[in-house]
């Protein structure tokens, strides 16, 4: 039986060979109805490969059971925009957290934390680079200035990590980084209503 969601699907196991192949009709019919596999239950038991194409070495025999669990991919992107402003916020906390460690001249914890802070930062420009290109979020100019200043921004706290600065290092960090971070929130406002306006069926003004 293949389950998604908790109705029967129209696909049957005689049809496969293998795991493999039922998983890949199953992504194609969640694709189709735009919808993203969050989770896997293979026999009532939760299933992910532990090596690239496990699924291809378990033959259908051996699948009594195969539930699939998916998401809207809107609702799972506006979900993802929720958790981003969580995300600005923490990188402005770090960002003056570091600044104080510097001033304090405790630079090895700074360095420590700007490490932590440059990783985050880099995480939060991918997902956020994906929920704009891949969700046709529309062209914004504060969108492409925020990106753009942001982007700036970061190239100069490396050149200034770069000369060891640590004192110009503190100051870029608390006056420029910091309400920096924050002025994403717009840029996560004007997502955010983007999704709702895909749920609503209304143009975001």
């Amino acid at each position: 039986m293949i389950l998604i969601n908790g109705k029967e699907s129209n696909l049957q196991m005689h049809q496969f060979a293998t795991l493999e192949e039922m998983l890949a009709a199953t992504y194609d019919d969640c694709v189709q109805a735009q919808q993203i596999i969050t989770d896997v239950l293979l026999n009532d038991e939760p299933f992910s490969e532990i090596y690239p194409h496990q699924a291809e070495d378990i033959s259908a025999s051996q699948v009594n059971k195969l539930e699939i669990i998916s998401m809207d991919i809107y609702l799972m992107a506006s979900a993802m925009t929720e958790e981003l402003f969580k995300v600005t916020k923490s990188m402005e906390m770090a960002a003056t957290q570091s600044a104080a460690y510097f001033r304090q001249g405790d630079d090895a914890q700074g360095l420590e934390l700007l490490q932590d802070l440059i990783d985050v930062n880099r995480d939060f420009l991918n997902v956020f680079g994906t929920l704009r290109t891949n969700f046709d979020v529309p062209n914004d100019e504060n969108l492409t200035n925020t990106s753009e200043t942001y982007s700036a921004l970061l190239s100069e706290l490396i050149d200034v990590m770069e000369s060891e600065d640590w004192i110009l290092l503190a100051d870029l960090l608390e006056f420029e980084i910091s309400p920096a971070c924050l002025e994403w929130d717009d840029c996560l406002n004007f997502i955010r209503l983007h999704f709702a306006s895909i749920e609503t069926g209304h143009t975001p003004q």
